[in-house]
């Protein structure tokens, strides 16, 4: 398969974790569709582009990258939730970025825009704007701190508008999550985890014919006008620089932002907002190649953070003056080295499958489907991904993740 156009998406709480934990730090998923990974930082032609998969989740977010094949129980579900160690690595990014994506939304964000219609479309949300937590707390920290031209995200199952104004008369305060709501440490004892009505239930998948949504159907809403209302209506919808080619892109291009634009898209159904398309000044006229680039920021930032990546179920291992500091000595002497050893930042067209395909159309489908009629898979495999291996080795770091592959083979057993 090959996407017809350049394709960029984050994870969220549906893809298929065991394929995307192969390409923590990004890579081509199919021809033509990039990964950004667990965090990420690049540049199609004039455009920087950020984004971090996953969602969040307390009682996960300090916790290292533990999870192993085959992904059951709960850690089919933890493997996809936000770890404070991508924030901390987001927060040491000074220069600015154009369109920046994650899965939920910043927290606060239903303010700056027509929170009202929004309430009308999901009126089960006013509990949680009331008490502040309708959102990812980690992820307003990162729009305080990141300020990008534009802001994309999903998962809250319908399409809105939003815009903060930075700087200026009329501007809007939006300072960072209290630090007080994060977690201070891992938690010890089971977590009751709250349901979230609009999250597909895993178990569900099988039965192609339920639809996450119907049992929120049958349960009427009423608006602030009395009138019973149904959030799957169609109604719900929410109206309202320059890089050379080679070697580095540079980090001073097209300005700083004044706003940003949010804007969620629905759910891919009939009747639904979940497509947009967008015009994005970049500030020349001069017509860049559409090309994907590492970006030389993020890849000093990825190696000095590199070492501290913890995959213990217990909390990361990030030393204080990382944190702390704006430019610690070791982030410094990662941009240095950075900028003399890669000299290349165009990511190649290097996609390759790493696991077996559906199966020829000669064989007998007895022997070779499941009983959803679909390819038979041994998820017990971690299989290794070139595209990382090649990926650390331009950083000179360790893959996080080679202990659970066996020397000399291509797959965890």
């Amino acid at each position: 398969m090959t996407a017809p156009i350049p394709t960029v998406f984050i994870g969220g709480n549906h893809e298929a974790s065991n394929y995307l934990r192969e390409l923590h730090y990004g890579g081509w998923v199919a021809k033509n569709i990039y990964y950004l990974g667990a965090s990420n930082i690049i540049w199609f032609g004039p455009l920087r582009i950020g984004g971090i998969s996953g969602i969040y989740k307390s009682h996960d977010y300090l916790k290292g990258y533990y999870e192993h094949a085959p992904f059951q129980g709960s850690a089919s579900r933890s493997i996809y939730h936000v770890r404070k160690y991508e924030i901390e690595k987001f927060k040491k990014v000074n220069s600015p970025i154009d369109i920046f994506t994650s899965h939920d939304w910043p927290e606060g964000i239903e303010r700056y825009g027509n929170t009202e219609q929004l309430l009308r479309c999901k009126p089960f949300f006013r509990r949680e704007i009331e008490n502040q937590e309708l959102g990812s707390l980690p992820n307003r920290t990162l729009l305080s701190h990141l300020k990008p031209n534009w802001w994309f995200s999903a998962h809250l199952h319908v399409g809105f508008d939003a815009e903060i104004q930075w700087h200026g008369e009329g501007s809007t305060p939006y300072p960072p999550a209290d630090p007080s709501k994060l977690p201070s440490s891992v938690p010890t004892y089971p977590v009751q985890v709250e349901k979230n009505q609009d999250e597909i239930v895993l178990s569900d998948l099988e039965d192609n014919s339920t639809d996450d949504d119907s049992r929120l159907a049958k349960k009427p809403k009423i608006d602030a006008g009395g009138e019973i209302t149904n959030h799957n209506e169609p109604g719900c919808n929410i109206p309202n620089k320059e890089i050379p080619v080679y070697p580095p892109p540079s980090t001073n291009f097209y300005g700083d932002s004044e706003t940003t634009k949010f804007l969620a898209l629905d759910k891919c159904i009939t009747n639904r907002r979940f497509l947009e398309i967008i015009d994005i000044d970049t500030g020349s006229e001069e017509t860049k190649p559409h090309t994907f680039y590492y970006d030389p920021e993020w890849l000093a930032i990825t190696k000095c953070f590199s070492k501290y990546m913890s995959t213990a179920q217990g909390p990361d291992t990030i030393p204080s003056n990382i944190i702390d500091e704006k430019n610690p000595d070791e982030l410094e002497k990662a941009k240095a080295w950075v900028k003399d050893n890669i000299k290349d930042y165009r990511i190649l067209d290097n996609f390759a499958m790493t696991a077996s395909g559906p199966p020829p159309k000669s064989c007998n489908p007895s022997t070779n489907l499941n009983r959803f009629n679909r390819p038979k898979f041994n998820d017990t495999y971690l299989y290794r991904n070139q595209q990382t291996t090649k990926y650390c080795q331009m950083l000179g770091i360790d893959d996080p993740f080679t202990a659970q592959c066996p020397e000399n083979d291509t797959v965890s057993k």
